[in-house]
């Protein structure tokens, strides 16, 4: 610890990445409420990665090349988290940034997995996922599966049992919803508009 103080310190072009990150990051803890302990152990990880990248002429996604996907298909990154980041970022640590767009996913993703609190907010910010049920079996079957599911899923999900008599009207009432769990092979003549699973 005392041997990356010293070498932040000595060097100019390491202080202004060290304390852009740490800008940054303070301004990321600020803006959505969340608290930031053991931030040093952050901030030297943040910092082994990005003062890499500022010295790299080669691209990162050599290195790197599945964090975007990983952050991207992360349904918990709302967009204004994403965007007000991203923002940042490009604000206090430009000497990165404008090295190449695939630092800033490494940013993100070190604060995703190396910041408890970063993450829970953005988890508890995402509204639940809209399941539907629609069985050809009786009723009780798909009230023991809604049960089970929030058992198991609890506040991220809520769950509808659509009740239709015709496959077109089910077809109509699942528009509303994010996801359908089915226990049959849909007909090729309903188009549903959502994703679905025959389970």
């Amino acid at each position: 610890y005392r041997d990356y103080q010293e070498r932040v310190s000595l060097i100019k072009e390491n202080q202004e990445i060290y304390k852009g990150l740490q800008k940054t990051v303070e301004s990321i803890a600020s803006q959505f409420g969340i608290s930031l302990s053991n931030s040093d152990y952050l901030l030297w990880r943040l910092y082994n990665v990005m003062s890499i990248g500022a010295r790299l002429s080669i691209t990162p996604y050599v290195i790197y090349p599945n964090r975007k996907i990983f952050l991207l298909f992360n349904q918990s990154l709302k967009t204004t988290i994403l965007s007000q980041s991203k923002d940042l970022f490009n604000q206090y640590v430009p000497r990165v940034a404008e090295k190449n767009e695939a630092y800033f996913y490494e940013f993100l993703y070190l604060l995703v997995t190396h910041w408890p609190d970063f993450y829970k907010t953005i988890i508890y910010q995402v509204p639940p996922c809209e399941i539907g049920l629609f069985f050809n079996s009786d009723i009780e079957h798909m009230h023991y599966m809604k049960t089970n599911l929030l058992f198991m899923y609890h506040d991220k999900i809520n769950v509808t049992i659509i009740d239709s008599e015709e496959l077109t009207e089910f077809e109509e009432k699942s528009r509303s919803l994010d996801f359908v769990m089915i226990n049959f092979i849909l007909p090729e003549q309903i188009k549903l508009k959502v994703p679905y699973i025959s389970v």
